[in-house]
């Protein structure tokens, strides 16, 4: 068939075959692009992990650093090769676990701790006087005992 075409249109034999070369190596070369992509999104999580396991806390500016790094290598990869940013994301769903590590744990409000202070200074002060009443309850127990032993003990 193409030997066909080749002998009786020489041109669009030329053309086709040019066109099909040149998809093969755009091909090629987005899939090379996404594999390099893949690498470097591999090193950054990586690095996250590695900061996460020394103990950094979520919301730490490391964090938002590789964040914005991973961000801005899938936004050139999906704006180079015309390619949706969903369908990167899909293909990595570990970069969720990075952008969620941006986030700051959230902190108790001021009223809560204010109410659990009171609560814990109203149970100190109860803990306080049931230990007093048993230590006064201990000392007058002994004091009892002695003054009954004192008669057989002379």
């Amino acid at each position: 068939m193409l030997l066909k075409q080749a002998l009786t249109d020489p041109e669009s034999f030329w053309g086709t075959v040019t066109s099909r070369a040149t998809g093969a190596i755009q091909n090629l070369r987005k899939k090379r692009a996404l594999n390099s992509l893949e690498g470097e999104l591999a090193q950054i999580l990586r690095t996250a992990n590695a900061h996460k396991t020394k103990g950094k806390k979520p919301g730490h500016a490391v964090y938002q650093e590789l964040a914005a790094r991973a961000d801005s290598k899938i936004n050139t990869f999906c704006q180079q090769w015309n390619v949706s940013r969903t369908s990167v994301d899909t293909q990595v769903p570990a970069l969720r676990d990075l952008f969620a590590l941006t986030v700051a744990a959230a902190n108790p409000p001021l009223a809560l701790k204010a109410i659990l202070v009171w609560f814990g200074a109203i149970f100190a002060c109860i803990a306080v006087g049931f230990i007093a009443a048993l230590v006064s309850v201990g000392f007058h127990g002994t004091i009892q005992l002695v003054h009954r032993l004192i008669p057989f003990l002379r």
